[in-house]
Protein backbone atom coordinates (compact mmCIF):
# COMPACT_ATOMS: atom_id res chain seq x y z
CA UNK A 1 0.00 0.00 0.00
CA UNK A 2 1.58 3.10 -0.74
CA UNK A 3 1.12 6.23 0.95
CA UNK A 4 1.15 9.96 0.10
CA UNK A 5 3.40 11.47 2.80
CA UNK A 6 3.28 15.54 2.81
CA UNK A 7 6.02 17.82 5.22
CA UNK A 8 4.73 21.15 5.41
CA UNK A 9 8.52 21.83 6.58
CA UNK A 10 10.45 20.30 4.06
CA UNK A 11 11.57 23.31 2.69
CA UNK A 12 12.89 25.08 5.47
CA UNK A 13 14.01 22.35 7.54
CA UNK A 14 17.75 22.93 7.02
CA UNK A 15 16.77 26.24 8.55
CA UNK A 16 15.36 25.37 11.53
CA UNK A 17 18.31 24.04 12.62
CA UNK A 18 20.17 27.32 12.00
CA UNK A 19 19.44 30.85 13.37
CA UNK A 20 15.67 30.98 13.31
CA UNK A 21 13.59 32.77 16.10
CA UNK A 22 10.19 31.56 16.89
CA UNK A 23 8.88 29.27 13.80
CA UNK A 24 10.15 29.58 10.60
CA UNK A 25 11.88 33.16 10.26
CA UNK A 26 15.08 33.97 10.26
CA UNK A 27 16.25 36.46 12.78
CA UNK A 28 19.49 37.98 13.94
CA UNK A 29 18.83 40.14 16.23
CA UNK A 30 17.28 39.73 19.53
CA UNK A 31 13.67 39.95 20.40
CA UNK A 32 12.74 43.68 21.97
CA UNK A 33 12.41 42.86 25.58
CA UNK A 34 10.23 44.44 27.73
CA UNK A 35 10.80 46.56 30.95
CA UNK A 36 9.89 45.50 34.09
CA UNK A 37 6.83 47.06 35.80
CA UNK A 38 7.23 50.05 37.77
CA UNK A 39 6.05 49.82 41.49
CA UNK A 40 4.19 52.96 42.27
CA UNK A 41 5.67 54.42 45.11
CA UNK A 42 2.57 55.50 47.30
CA UNK A 43 0.09 52.73 48.30
CA UNK A 44 -3.65 52.54 48.11
CA UNK A 45 -3.28 54.10 51.53
CA UNK A 46 -1.47 57.53 50.79
CA UNK A 47 -3.73 58.28 48.17
CA UNK A 48 -6.68 60.72 48.85
CA UNK A 49 -9.93 59.93 48.76
CA UNK A 50 -10.25 62.41 45.57
CA UNK A 51 -7.85 60.50 43.66
CA UNK A 52 -9.64 57.17 44.66
CA UNK A 53 -12.83 58.53 43.29
CA UNK A 54 -11.63 59.71 40.26
CA UNK A 55 -9.96 56.56 39.38
CA UNK A 56 -13.00 54.69 40.13
CA UNK A 57 -14.98 56.82 38.14
CA UNK A 58 -12.00 56.02 35.30
CA UNK A 59 -12.29 52.51 36.24
CA UNK A 60 -16.39 52.46 35.72
CA UNK A 61 -16.23 54.84 32.84
CA UNK A 62 -13.79 52.09 31.09
CA UNK A 63 -15.56 49.01 32.08
CA UNK A 64 -19.09 50.11 31.57
CA UNK A 65 -19.20 51.94 29.07
CA UNK A 66 -16.48 51.70 26.74
CA UNK A 67 -16.70 47.67 27.23
CA UNK A 68 -20.19 46.70 27.74
CA UNK A 69 -22.10 49.92 26.20
CA UNK A 70 -20.08 51.83 23.66
CA UNK A 71 -20.06 48.65 21.16
CA UNK A 72 -23.87 48.42 21.12
CA UNK A 73 -24.43 52.19 20.21
CA UNK A 74 -24.38 53.00 16.21
CA UNK A 75 -21.55 54.61 14.54
CA UNK A 76 -21.65 58.04 14.33
CA UNK A 77 -21.93 58.35 11.05
CA UNK A 78 -24.68 56.40 10.96
CA UNK A 79 -26.49 58.51 13.37
CA UNK A 80 -25.83 61.45 11.50
CA UNK A 81 -27.90 59.78 8.54
CA UNK A 82 -30.70 59.44 11.27
CA UNK A 83 -30.88 62.76 12.55
CA UNK A 84 -30.94 64.12 8.73
CA UNK A 85 -33.82 61.90 8.25
CA UNK A 86 -35.56 62.71 11.02
CA UNK A 87 -35.19 66.86 9.88
CA UNK A 88 -36.08 65.95 6.47
CA UNK A 89 -39.41 64.31 7.58
CA UNK A 90 -40.13 67.35 9.73
CA UNK A 91 -39.08 69.63 7.25
CA UNK A 92 -41.76 67.72 4.82
CA UNK A 93 -44.43 67.65 7.38
CA UNK A 94 -44.57 70.96 8.80
CA UNK A 95 -42.95 72.83 5.97
CA UNK A 96 -43.84 71.16 2.13
CA UNK A 97 -46.79 69.57 2.72
CA UNK A 98 -48.34 70.18 6.13
CA UNK A 99 -51.19 67.72 7.79
CA UNK A 100 -54.80 69.38 6.75
CA UNK A 101 -57.24 68.90 9.75
CA UNK A 102 -60.83 68.00 9.69
CA UNK A 103 -63.70 67.66 11.84
CA UNK A 104 -61.85 69.20 14.99
CA UNK A 105 -63.74 71.68 17.36
CA UNK A 106 -65.06 75.10 16.84
CA UNK A 107 -62.05 76.04 19.34
CA UNK A 108 -59.41 74.16 17.88
CA UNK A 109 -60.06 76.40 14.21
CA UNK A 110 -58.05 79.65 13.33
CA UNK A 111 -59.81 82.84 14.64
CA UNK A 112 -61.40 83.27 11.27
CA UNK A 113 -62.52 80.45 11.18
CA UNK A 114 -64.56 81.12 14.75
CA UNK A 115 -65.17 84.43 13.30
CA UNK A 116 -67.77 82.65 10.93
CA UNK A 117 -68.74 80.49 13.45
CA UNK A 118 -70.14 83.57 15.33
CA UNK A 119 -71.80 84.50 12.36
CA UNK A 120 -73.50 81.98 11.55
CA UNK A 121 -74.96 81.24 15.39
CA UNK A 122 -75.82 85.65 15.31
CA UNK A 123 -77.55 84.61 11.69
CA UNK A 124 -79.86 82.00 13.60
CA UNK A 125 -80.51 84.11 16.55
CA UNK A 126 -81.69 87.39 14.60
CA UNK A 127 -84.75 88.03 12.93
CA UNK A 128 -88.43 87.15 12.55
CA UNK A 129 -87.67 83.46 11.75
CA UNK A 130 -84.82 82.92 14.57
CA UNK A 131 -83.85 78.94 14.39
CA UNK A 132 -82.20 79.21 17.74
CA UNK A 133 -83.20 80.94 21.33
CA UNK A 134 -81.45 82.77 23.41
CA UNK A 135 -80.28 79.53 26.00
CA UNK A 136 -79.42 77.69 22.61
CA UNK A 137 -77.48 80.49 21.02
CA UNK A 138 -75.44 80.28 24.54
CA UNK A 139 -74.92 76.72 24.03
CA UNK A 140 -73.28 77.41 20.53
CA UNK A 141 -70.98 80.45 21.29
CA UNK A 142 -69.49 77.96 24.10
CA UNK A 143 -67.51 76.07 21.70
CA UNK A 144 -65.55 79.35 21.08
CA UNK A 145 -62.45 80.93 22.58
CA UNK A 146 -64.55 84.00 24.36
CA UNK A 147 -67.13 84.72 22.41
CA UNK A 148 -67.67 88.17 23.64
CA UNK A 149 -64.82 89.88 22.36
CA UNK A 150 -65.11 88.02 18.88
CA UNK A 151 -68.72 89.29 18.31
CA UNK A 152 -67.25 93.25 19.08
CA UNK A 153 -63.99 92.58 16.97
CA UNK A 154 -66.47 91.51 14.00
CA UNK A 155 -69.06 94.33 14.76
CA UNK A 156 -65.90 97.23 14.21
CA UNK A 157 -64.50 95.13 11.37
CA UNK A 158 -68.16 95.28 9.46
CA UNK A 159 -69.08 98.25 10.53
CA UNK A 160 -66.26 99.70 9.04
CA UNK A 161 -67.31 97.74 5.63
CA UNK A 162 -70.32 99.10 5.54
CA UNK A 163 -69.37 102.48 5.99
CA UNK A 164 -67.60 101.95 2.19
CA UNK A 165 -69.92 99.05 1.14
CA UNK A 166 -73.58 99.91 2.66
CA UNK A 167 -75.83 98.57 5.90
CA UNK A 168 -76.04 94.60 6.45
CA UNK A 169 -78.13 92.23 8.30
CA UNK A 170 -74.73 91.26 10.26
CA UNK A 171 -74.15 94.02 12.51
CA UNK A 172 -77.81 94.33 14.08
CA UNK A 173 -77.67 90.71 14.48
CA UNK A 174 -74.60 90.65 16.05
CA UNK A 175 -75.60 93.65 18.32
CA UNK A 176 -78.57 91.67 19.49
CA UNK A 177 -75.88 88.90 20.81
CA UNK A 178 -74.48 91.73 22.34
CA UNK A 179 -77.47 92.73 24.49
CA UNK A 180 -77.84 88.62 25.84
CA UNK A 181 -77.55 88.16 29.43
CA UNK A 182 -74.49 85.82 30.85
CA UNK A 183 -72.88 85.16 27.80
CA UNK A 184 -70.34 82.44 28.00
CA UNK A 185 -66.75 82.20 28.33
CA UNK A 186 -66.18 79.92 26.02
CA UNK A 187 -63.12 77.10 25.49
CA UNK A 188 -59.68 78.53 24.89
CA UNK A 189 -58.03 78.06 21.99
CA UNK A 190 -54.38 76.46 21.88
CA UNK A 191 -51.76 79.19 22.23
CA UNK A 192 -49.74 80.45 19.67
CA UNK A 193 -45.98 79.39 19.97
CA UNK A 194 -43.33 82.03 19.62
CA UNK A 195 -39.72 81.51 17.70
CA UNK A 196 -37.67 81.01 20.48
CA UNK A 197 -40.63 77.91 21.71
CA UNK A 198 -40.56 76.49 18.58
CA UNK A 199 -36.95 76.32 17.78
CA UNK A 200 -36.14 75.10 21.56
CA UNK A 201 -39.14 72.25 20.96
CA UNK A 202 -37.42 71.54 17.73
CA UNK A 203 -33.44 70.85 19.46
CA UNK A 204 -35.74 68.69 22.19
CA UNK A 205 -37.25 66.48 20.09
CA UNK A 206 -34.04 65.96 17.87
CA UNK A 207 -31.94 65.34 21.46
CA UNK A 208 -35.15 63.10 22.31
CA UNK A 209 -34.53 61.13 18.69
CA UNK A 210 -30.69 60.72 19.26
CA UNK A 211 -31.19 59.50 23.35
CA UNK A 212 -34.12 56.84 21.87
CA UNK A 213 -32.08 55.46 19.67
CA UNK A 214 -29.30 54.89 22.42
CA UNK A 215 -31.54 53.04 24.14
CA UNK A 216 -32.96 50.76 21.38
CA UNK A 217 -29.32 49.99 20.43
CA UNK A 218 -28.57 49.54 23.56
CA UNK A 219 -31.31 47.39 24.73
CA UNK A 220 -31.03 45.51 20.94
CA UNK A 221 -27.42 44.70 21.66
CA UNK A 222 -27.80 43.38 25.01
CA UNK A 223 -31.40 41.98 25.10
CA UNK A 224 -33.25 41.69 22.11
CA UNK A 225 -31.20 41.25 19.88
CA UNK A 226 -29.81 37.91 20.72
CA UNK A 227 -33.32 36.35 21.08
CA UNK A 228 -34.60 37.15 17.75
CA UNK A 229 -31.33 36.16 15.44
CA UNK A 230 -31.52 33.24 17.75
CA UNK A 231 -35.19 32.78 16.61
CA UNK A 232 -34.88 33.57 13.00
CA UNK A 233 -32.22 31.19 12.43
CA UNK A 234 -34.31 28.39 13.79
CA UNK A 235 -37.31 28.95 11.55
CA UNK A 236 -35.57 30.87 8.54
CA UNK A 237 -34.72 28.02 5.26
CA UNK A 238 -30.33 27.58 5.81
CA UNK A 239 -28.03 27.19 2.69
CA UNK A 240 -25.30 24.58 2.55
CA UNK A 241 -23.10 27.49 3.91
CA UNK A 242 -25.39 28.36 7.15
CA UNK A 243 -24.77 24.73 7.89
CA UNK A 244 -21.00 25.11 7.45
CA UNK A 245 -20.92 28.17 9.24
CA UNK A 246 -23.45 27.09 12.08
CA UNK A 247 -21.20 23.27 12.66
CA UNK A 248 -17.87 25.80 12.60
CA UNK A 249 -19.43 27.83 15.06
CA UNK A 250 -20.40 24.68 16.78
CA UNK A 251 -17.07 23.58 17.04
CA UNK A 252 -15.44 26.40 17.91
CA UNK A 253 -17.78 26.37 21.22
CA UNK A 254 -16.93 22.98 21.85
CA UNK A 255 -13.41 23.28 21.38
CA UNK A 256 -13.01 26.64 23.63
CA UNK A 257 -14.88 24.41 26.06
CA UNK A 258 -12.34 21.80 25.55
CA UNK A 259 -9.91 24.05 25.86
CA UNK A 260 -11.33 25.71 28.80
CA UNK A 261 -11.56 22.23 30.83
CA UNK A 262 -8.09 21.27 29.37
CA UNK A 263 -5.98 24.23 31.18
CA UNK A 264 -8.16 23.74 34.58
CA UNK A 265 -6.41 20.05 34.77
CA UNK A 266 -3.48 21.50 33.85
CA UNK A 267 -3.27 23.84 36.50
CA UNK A 268 -4.08 21.30 38.44
CA UNK A 269 -1.38 19.13 37.83
CA UNK A 270 1.07 22.16 37.54
CA UNK A 271 0.63 22.89 41.06
CA UNK A 272 0.85 18.94 41.73
CA UNK A 273 4.35 19.32 39.87
CA UNK A 274 5.23 22.69 41.30
CA UNK A 275 6.45 21.03 45.03
CA UNK A 276 9.43 18.78 42.94
CA UNK A 277 10.65 21.81 39.83
CA UNK A 278 8.56 25.04 41.31
CA UNK A 279 5.60 26.94 39.85
CA UNK A 280 5.87 27.51 36.02
CA UNK A 281 6.72 30.71 34.06
CA UNK A 282 4.30 28.92 31.22
CA UNK A 283 1.74 26.52 31.08
CA UNK A 284 -0.68 26.82 28.05
CA UNK A 285 -2.64 23.79 26.37
CA UNK A 286 -1.87 23.52 22.55
CA UNK A 287 -4.80 21.84 20.95
CA UNK A 288 -4.94 20.73 17.67
CA UNK A 289 -7.88 19.91 15.80
CA UNK A 290 -8.38 17.98 12.22
CA UNK A 291 -9.42 20.90 9.66
CA UNK A 292 -7.94 24.10 10.88
CA UNK A 293 -4.77 25.86 11.28
CA UNK A 294 -2.59 24.56 13.83
CA UNK A 295 0.63 26.42 14.55
CA UNK A 296 0.45 27.67 18.39
CA UNK A 297 3.12 29.77 19.63
CA UNK A 298 3.57 31.11 23.18
CA UNK A 299 5.88 33.65 24.78
CA UNK A 300 8.01 32.98 27.74
CA UNK A 301 7.84 35.86 30.18
CA UNK A 302 9.07 36.08 34.26
CA UNK A 303 6.99 37.41 36.89
CA UNK A 304 7.85 41.16 35.94
CA UNK A 305 7.00 40.53 32.14
CA UNK A 306 10.45 39.84 31.16
CA UNK A 307 10.70 38.58 28.17
CA UNK A 308 12.74 35.23 28.09
CA UNK A 309 12.00 33.38 25.47
CA UNK A 310 8.95 31.77 23.19
CA UNK A 311 7.90 27.96 22.70
CA UNK A 312 5.02 26.32 20.44
CA UNK A 313 4.19 23.44 18.75
CA UNK A 314 2.87 22.72 15.03
CA UNK A 315 2.45 20.20 12.62
CA UNK A 316 5.37 18.21 11.53
CA UNK A 317 4.44 15.70 9.25
CA UNK A 318 0.93 14.63 7.76
CA UNK A 319 0.13 11.61 5.97
CA UNK A 320 -2.71 11.00 3.34
CA UNK A 321 -4.77 12.98 0.93
CA UNK A 322 -6.60 14.92 3.80
CA UNK A 323 -3.01 16.10 5.56
CA UNK A 324 -4.42 14.06 8.47
CA UNK A 325 -1.66 15.27 10.93
CA UNK A 326 0.78 11.89 11.64
CA UNK A 327 3.64 14.03 14.02
CA UNK A 328 3.78 17.01 15.92
CA UNK A 329 6.49 19.19 16.44
CA UNK A 330 7.70 21.02 19.68
CA UNK A 331 9.75 23.68 19.66
CA UNK A 332 11.93 26.12 22.52
CA UNK A 333 13.71 29.64 21.54
CA UNK A 334 16.23 31.25 24.12
CA UNK A 335 16.27 34.97 23.38
CA UNK A 336 19.83 34.94 24.66
CA UNK A 337 20.96 31.82 22.81
CA UNK A 338 19.12 33.21 19.31
CA UNK A 339 21.83 31.22 17.09
CA UNK A 340 19.37 28.10 17.49
CA UNK A 341 16.00 26.97 17.74
CA UNK A 342 15.55 23.60 19.91
CA UNK A 343 12.90 21.56 18.74
CA UNK A 344 11.96 17.48 19.40
CA UNK A 345 9.01 15.47 17.77
CA UNK A 346 5.93 13.56 19.33
CA UNK A 347 5.10 10.78 16.45
CA UNK A 348 2.30 8.45 15.88
CA UNK A 349 2.87 4.95 16.36
CA UNK A 350 2.90 4.27 12.84
CA UNK A 351 5.08 7.02 11.69
CA UNK A 352 7.47 6.38 14.69
CA UNK A 353 7.67 2.64 13.27
CA UNK A 354 7.67 3.35 9.86
CA UNK A 355 10.75 3.53 7.95
CA UNK A 356 10.26 6.22 5.48
CA UNK A 357 8.05 8.17 8.13
CA UNK A 358 10.74 7.89 10.33
CA UNK A 359 13.81 8.44 7.95
CA UNK A 360 11.81 12.22 7.49
CA UNK A 361 11.46 12.84 11.11
CA UNK A 362 15.15 11.96 11.83
CA UNK A 363 15.90 14.80 9.06
CA UNK A 364 14.22 17.41 11.12
CA UNK A 365 15.91 16.63 14.24
CA UNK A 366 19.35 16.80 15.65
CA UNK A 367 19.69 13.26 17.86
CA UNK A 368 17.02 11.31 16.62
CA UNK A 369 17.39 8.43 18.97
CA UNK A 370 16.18 10.57 21.89
CA UNK A 371 14.15 13.50 19.74
CA UNK A 372 11.29 11.63 18.99
CA UNK A 373 8.74 10.54 20.85
CA UNK A 374 6.06 8.43 20.27
CA UNK A 375 2.46 9.76 20.77
CA UNK A 376 0.58 7.73 23.18
CA UNK A 377 -1.29 8.84 27.28
CA UNK A 378 1.15 11.11 29.71
CA UNK A 379 4.16 10.70 27.05
CA UNK A 380 6.20 13.51 27.72
CA UNK A 381 9.92 14.80 26.09
CA UNK A 382 11.95 17.89 27.83
CA UNK A 383 13.46 20.77 26.00
CA UNK A 384 16.53 22.57 28.03
CA UNK A 385 18.74 25.57 27.26
CA UNK A 386 20.97 27.25 29.13
CA UNK A 387 18.25 29.17 31.03
CA UNK A 388 15.12 27.80 29.68
CA UNK A 389 13.53 24.39 30.41
CA UNK A 390 10.60 23.32 28.50
CA UNK A 391 8.22 20.16 28.89
CA UNK A 392 5.73 18.96 26.82
CA UNK A 393 3.04 16.33 27.79
CA UNK A 394 0.54 14.53 25.59
CA UNK A 395 -2.83 15.18 28.25
CA UNK A 396 -5.71 14.12 25.14
CA UNK A 397 -5.97 11.69 22.26
CA UNK A 398 -8.74 11.10 19.40
CA UNK A 399 -7.62 8.84 17.18
CA UNK A 400 -8.49 9.56 13.41
CA UNK A 401 -11.06 8.61 11.69
CA UNK A 402 -9.93 8.04 8.21
CA UNK A 403 -10.32 4.29 7.25
CA UNK A 404 -8.14 4.45 4.34
CA UNK A 405 -5.08 5.29 6.29
CA UNK A 406 -3.62 2.85 8.44
CA UNK A 407 -4.56 2.29 12.17
CA UNK A 408 -2.86 4.37 14.81
CA UNK A 409 -1.26 6.73 11.84
CA UNK A 410 -3.36 10.04 12.46
CA UNK A 411 -5.35 11.94 14.79
CA UNK A 412 -8.68 13.84 14.74
CA UNK A 413 -7.64 15.52 17.90
CA UNK A 414 -4.67 15.99 20.19
CA UNK A 415 -4.06 18.70 23.38
CA UNK A 416 -0.62 18.90 24.34
CA UNK A 417 0.59 20.60 27.90
CA UNK A 418 2.98 23.22 27.24
CA UNK A 419 5.22 24.02 30.95
CA UNK A 420 8.34 26.15 30.87
CA UNK A 421 10.61 27.45 33.80
CA UNK A 422 13.83 29.43 34.08
CA UNK A 423 16.89 27.62 35.41
CA UNK A 424 17.50 30.01 38.09
CA UNK A 425 14.56 30.16 39.15
CA UNK A 426 13.39 26.59 39.44
CA UNK A 427 13.44 26.43 43.13
CA UNK A 428 16.50 24.36 43.64
CA UNK A 429 19.22 26.45 45.61
CA UNK A 430 22.63 25.07 46.21
CA UNK A 431 23.81 24.82 49.61
CA UNK A 432 26.73 26.55 51.12
CA UNK A 433 29.64 23.99 51.92
CA UNK A 434 29.78 23.44 55.73
CA UNK A 435 33.03 23.29 57.55
CA UNK A 436 34.69 19.79 57.96
CA UNK A 437 34.40 18.39 61.56
CA UNK A 438 37.94 18.34 63.31
CA UNK A 439 39.59 14.72 63.96
CA UNK A 440 38.58 13.32 67.27
CA UNK A 441 41.16 13.58 69.89
CA UNK A 442 42.99 16.45 68.54
CA UNK A 443 42.45 20.33 69.18
CA UNK A 444 40.64 22.89 67.01
CA UNK A 445 43.53 24.64 65.70
CA UNK A 446 41.52 27.61 64.03
CA UNK A 447 41.26 29.02 67.78
CA UNK A 448 44.92 29.31 68.05
CA UNK A 449 46.92 31.88 67.39
CA UNK A 450 50.34 31.60 65.30
CA UNK A 451 52.67 34.05 65.85
CA UNK A 452 56.46 35.04 63.69
CA UNK A 453 59.14 32.29 64.07
CA UNK A 454 61.67 33.36 66.40
CA UNK A 455 65.17 34.99 65.87
CA UNK A 456 68.05 33.19 64.57
CA UNK A 457 71.36 33.00 66.74
CA UNK A 458 73.64 35.57 65.61
CA UNK A 459 76.99 33.15 66.17
CA UNK A 460 76.66 29.88 65.13
CA UNK A 461 76.44 27.27 67.98
CA UNK A 462 79.86 25.96 69.34
CA UNK A 463 80.62 22.10 68.39
CA UNK A 464 80.31 19.42 70.42
CA UNK A 465 83.52 18.80 73.04
CA UNK A 466 85.78 16.82 71.87
CA UNK A 467 84.62 17.08 68.09
CA UNK A 468 87.13 19.05 65.56
CA UNK A 469 86.29 22.21 64.11
CA UNK A 470 84.75 22.17 60.54
CA UNK A 471 87.85 24.47 59.15
CA UNK A 472 90.36 21.73 60.28
CA UNK A 473 88.85 19.50 57.57
CA UNK A 474 90.69 19.67 53.86
CA UNK A 475 87.36 18.86 51.16
CA UNK A 476 88.76 17.72 47.91
CA UNK A 477 87.48 17.48 44.42
CA UNK A 478 84.80 15.04 44.00
CA UNK A 479 85.48 11.80 42.23
CA UNK A 480 85.35 11.27 38.58
CA UNK A 481 82.13 9.62 37.05
CA UNK A 482 81.84 6.69 35.54
CA UNK A 483 81.36 6.36 31.40
CA UNK A 484 77.77 7.11 30.33
CA UNK A 485 75.80 4.44 28.43
CA UNK A 486 73.99 4.73 25.39
CA UNK A 487 70.20 4.51 26.77
CA UNK A 488 68.16 1.95 25.66
CA UNK A 489 64.63 2.45 23.98
CA UNK A 490 61.73 2.02 26.16
CA UNK A 491 61.06 -1.62 24.74
CA UNK A 492 64.60 -2.85 26.08
CA UNK A 493 65.64 -3.48 22.47
CA UNK A 494 69.38 -2.02 21.22
CA UNK A 495 69.70 1.14 19.82
CA UNK A 496 69.88 1.33 15.78
CA UNK A 497 73.27 2.91 16.00
CA UNK A 498 74.81 -0.41 17.35
CA UNK A 499 73.14 -2.02 13.88
CA UNK A 500 75.36 -3.05 10.77
CA UNK A 501 73.34 -2.83 8.04
CA UNK A 502 74.60 -4.20 4.97
CA UNK A 503 73.98 -3.45 1.31
CA UNK A 504 70.00 -4.53 -0.10
CA UNK A 505 69.70 -7.32 -1.96
CA UNK A 506 69.50 -8.28 -5.74
CA UNK A 507 66.67 -7.68 -7.23
CA UNK A 508 64.86 -10.49 -9.14
CA UNK A 509 65.45 -10.91 -12.52
CA UNK A 510 63.36 -9.28 -15.25
CA UNK A 511 62.39 -6.45 -12.03
CA UNK A 512 63.68 -2.93 -12.98
CA UNK A 513 64.66 -0.83 -9.62
CA UNK A 514 62.26 1.97 -8.95
CA UNK A 515 63.17 5.64 -9.88
CA UNK A 516 61.93 9.38 -8.91
CA UNK A 517 59.93 11.17 -11.04
CA UNK A 518 61.24 13.65 -13.56
CA UNK A 519 62.47 17.10 -12.42
CA UNK A 520 60.25 19.75 -13.83
CA UNK A 521 58.10 22.38 -12.96
CA UNK A 522 54.36 21.86 -12.05
CA UNK A 523 51.75 22.15 -14.29
CA UNK A 524 49.83 25.36 -14.47
CA UNK A 525 46.49 25.81 -12.82
CA UNK A 526 43.38 25.86 -15.22
CA UNK A 527 42.16 29.43 -14.83
CA UNK A 528 38.77 30.24 -13.13
CA UNK A 529 36.28 31.45 -15.71
CA UNK A 530 33.70 31.82 -12.73
CA UNK A 531 34.48 35.96 -11.70
CA UNK A 532 32.18 35.39 -8.19
CA UNK A 533 34.16 32.54 -7.07
CA UNK A 534 31.10 30.16 -7.39
CA UNK A 535 28.07 31.98 -6.37
CA UNK A 536 26.76 31.98 -9.74
CA UNK A 537 27.21 28.02 -9.52
CA UNK A 538 23.18 27.17 -9.21
CA UNK A 539 23.86 22.89 -9.09
CA UNK A 540 22.01 21.11 -6.51
CA UNK A 541 24.44 20.20 -3.38
CA UNK A 542 24.78 16.30 -3.88
CA UNK A 543 23.35 16.83 -7.86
Amino acid sequence: MTEDIKDPNESGKDNKKGGLFGRGKANTTEKATKKPKKKSSTGNGEQSFIQRAKQWLIDSYNGIFKIVIEPQLPRYRVLGWMVLSFLFGMIWAYVVFPVSFYNGAPHQMSKSAQKIWVEMAAGSYYGAGRIYDADAVRGVLAYVDDPEALINEIIAERSSQEATAGPTNIVPALQALQQLDNLPEGRNSPSSRGLFTSLFQFVISVILFIAISWIVAIAWGLLIGGYVERFWERIRPKSEEDLKRIEDDKKRKEEMERRRQAQAEMERRAAAEAATMGPPLMSKPSIYTKGRAFDDSHAIEDADDMFLGECGATVAKTIGDGNDMTAVEVWLFDKDDFVKTLNKIFASPHAYNDPVLRASLEDMVDDPANDIVMIQPDASLEIETNNLRLKATIFDIKPGSNSALPANSHYDELTIQLQAWEKKGDGVKTASPAKAPAAAGLPDLSSYEIGPPPELPKKPAAPPPGARPLDEYEIGPPPDLPPAKKPLSSSGARPLEEYEIGPPPDLPAGMKPLTPPPMGKPPAEKEDDDPFGGTADFTPIGG
